[in-house]
């Protein structure tokens, strides 16, 4: 019985120890993905914004934030009420983003502009950079939104 149990422990060991190296080897593709991602083009993109206009609406208060951190490919910010954080991928003047989460606090006099801009996020196809300012468009080219780079 003692021989069996030191048996598993060496096999349970060695799963442990040849699935951490696979998990460093893909770790270490990351890097490098990341690394492409923050020298390319993307490198206009301030490091935040305040969303300024949506869905073609002077915003006046309770504004969303874009916040870019592109060597991490991510996007973060606020709704205008919660707090919100996902992946971007960038290639040229395309993004994606993936994997979006916020946190879930009902704000009723902030919900249709967090509403609005979650949806401008979940359509976006391309993007400009201009000046200091930062168009957000969907596949059709209309602008989603307007951001103003915060200083």
């Amino acid at each position: 019985m003692k021989k069996t149990l030191n048996i598993i422990f060496v096999l349970l060991s060695l799963t442990m120890l040849f699935s951490c190296n696979t998990t460093k080897k893909s770790s270490d593709k990351d890097d490098v993905e990341k690394t492409d991602l923050a020298s390319n083009k993307a490198q206009k993109i301030a490091n935040s914004y305040t969303v300024v206009t949506l869905n073609n609406e002077k915003l006046k208060s309770d504004n969303p934030t874009l916040i870019f951190n592109l060597e991490k490919n991510k996007l973060n910010g606020n709704t205008g009420c919660n707090q919100y954080g996902g992946n971007i991928t960038i290639d040229g003047d395309k993004i994606k983003l993936d994997r979006l989460m916020a946190t879930k606090m009902y704000c009723a006099d902030k919900a249709d502009i967090e509403r609005a801009f979650t949806g401008a996020l979940a359509k976006s196809h391309h993007f400009k950079v201009k000046k200091n300012q930062f168009f957000l468009y969907d596949k059709a080219n209309n602008v989603l939104l307007i951001g103003e780079e915060k200083e």
